[in-house]
């Protein structure tokens, strides 16, 4: 007797549903997600959240991906030492800036950071 066995992978699409509708609704802005575990995990976990974006999005989705490796990999995030607004955060500016670069693009803004 009783219902069906819950799929291993059912919660996980819920979390990913959850933090994309609070994106979404602008709850969370910018939603930031870390993923932890193997790298195989990792892959298999930003792949299902894009995907999950993509839908909510109609496939109007930029993503940037950057991958931080060492201390060097510091100015893709910031930017050079000279410039004011860089890097990832330019990214996040400008898709978050209601006045910025990125204004009233026909695209929502995703970001899926490597590290």
């Amino acid at each position: 007797a009783g219902g069906a066995v819950p799929r291993p992978e059912a919660f996980q699409e819920r979390k990913n549903a959850g933090v994309v509708d609070m994106c979404r609704l602008g709850a969370l802005k910018p939603g930031v997600v870390v993923l932890t575990g193997d790298r195989a995990g990792r892959e298999r976990h930003a792949a299902a959240l894009v995907a999950r974006v993509q839908v909510a999005c109609a496939g109007r989705i930029q993503v940037t991906r950057v991958s931080l490796r060492e201390e060097a990999d510091k100015e893709k995030v910031t930017g050079h030492q000279t410039q004011i607004r860089g890097g990832l955060f330019k990214v996040i500016d400008d898709m978050n800036n209601e006045n910025g670069e990125g204004a009233g693009r026909d695209a929502e803004g995703g970001i899926c950071v490597v590290v």
